[in-house]
């Protein structure tokens, strides 16, 4: 593959690996972003290249070194991965250092989010896209994304972390920032923005803590039965903050386009869904 422009290489990069490829860019006629993805299989591309853009930065294509990057944390660090680079970036807890680091806040977050934990939540989830779909059901249409992923996983994360559901709109905004902007300043001030958020959150929490995430955050203790370090519980907090606020609508509106585009998949959804409806009634 012929460069058209690139930084110079690392030394330990070989230049087979490396290719001209930036994952932010979605090439013109392309309607599912996806296809940039495939397209580098169709070309043969190595397996695993490095990247010259944004910042520099390994891609791995096949699931089984995807799944050993995530599980070799001695060659794979987590510590500091964003992409393109944020200067200066938190040390986000837990998922951005490594074990045996990450075990502290992993073992508080763990229980919150187990299948017993979210089977809980079974009617307030059900509540929740009720009234989201009673919303747009008279117009016989919506706008997905608008309308429904992004409001329903994001609300429901509000509620759960203890944060006033009435800024749903600006929090997506920030969202929104900090997932897909590429300039540095914006991005460097929407990190400003996001803490200032949480800082005001977790200091309500302390002085009223109650049945929330942020709560069982902020009152948590360490083996020494001391309260974490400050920074590490607005750091927790930034991770389930920008992960609660997108990565679910994103999931979502994959589910939805794939259902929407294959009719094999809708049959069977649907078939599935009236067999559980029928042995829920028996």
């Amino acid at each position: 593959m012929n460069l058209l422009w690139q930084p110079p290489a690392p030394d330990h990069v070989p230049p087979e690996r490396m290719v001209d490829f930036d994952f932010f860019h979605i090439p013109a006629g392309v309607t599912d972003p996806a296809e940039i993805w495939h397209d580098l299989v169709r070309r043969d591309v190595p397996r695993i290249f490095y990247t010259p853009h944004n910042g520099g930065h390994w891609v791995f294509l096949d699931y089984d070194d995807i799944v050993e990057g995530y599980r070799n944390h001695e060659t794979f660090s987590t510590y500091q991965t964003p992409i393109p680079p944020i200067e200066p970036f938190p040390v986000v807890q837990p998922q951005g250092v490594d074990p045996p680091a990450h075990n502290v806040f992993r073992r508080l977050l763990a229980p919150l989010f187990t299948p017993v934990a979210v089977r809980a939540m079974g009617d307030e989830l059900r509540g929740r896209a009720a009234r989201l779909i009673e919303g747009f059901a008279d117009c016989g249409r919506c706008d997905f994304i608008g309308d429904f992923a992004a409001r329903f996983p994001t609300g429901t994360f509000l509620y759960l972390f203890g944060l006033p559901e009435e800024r749903l709109d600006e929090f997506l905004v920030l969202a929104n920032v900090f997932f897909r902007s590429t300039d540095p300043a914006e991005r460097a001030q929407n990190l400003n923005d996001i803490y200032a958020v949480l800082e005001t959150l977790f200091r309500e929490k302390q002085a009223n803590p109650g049945p929330d995430i942020a709560s069982t955050i902020v009152t948590a203790c360490d083996a020494d039965g001391q309260p974490h370090a400050w920074e590490d519980i607005l750091n927790c907090g930034f991770l389930l903050f920008v992960a609660g606020l997108d990565t679910v609508t994103n999931t979502m509106a994959y589910i939805w386009r794939y259902l929407a585009t294959t009719p094999a998949a809708r049959a069977f959804s649907g078939a599935t869904g009236r067999s559980r409806c029928l042995s829920s009634r028996d």
